[in-house]
């Protein structure tokens, strides 16, 4: 599935409008229904960062098209008491970088989970 097809999917499971998601996002309705279209392709990052938390998915969901990267329906979000020490450690380091710095530190997980996942 290719990310416009996931907006508009998700959105739609979601019950959100186009008005809802681009309030949310922080740009127009057209901007979404382009996004939903395939009218705009490519998208910036912190566009990206914004839709994945509007539609409560993973930003990777969203920029990859393999199925390794589909959100699982069944499967509940982590909880903060779930996770172990080195989650922790991470998220704490993560909680105290400015919003530049969690984009390029999300980009370069990004990368190592692309890396990651061709390599298995």
């Amino acid at each position: 599935m290719n990310i416009k097809d996931k907006i508009k999917t998700r959105r739609l499971q979601l019950g959100l409008t186009l008005e809802d998601v681009a309030n949310k996002v922080g740009v127009a309705k057209s901007t979404v229904k382009k996004w939903e279209s395939g009218q705009i392709e490519s998208m910036r990052q912190s566009k990206i960062l914004a839709l994945a938390k509007a539609l409560n998915v993973n930003p990777t969901y969203l920029i990859f098209e393999d199925e390794t990267h589909e959100q699982k329906e069944n499967e509940p979000p982590k909880k903060l008491n779930d996770l172990s020490p080195m989650d922790n450690v991470i998220l704490s380091i993560y909680q105290n970088l400015n919003d530049k710095n969690k984009t390029k530190v999300i980009k370069f997980a990004t990368k190592l989970i692309a890396e990651q996942n061709t390599k298995e």
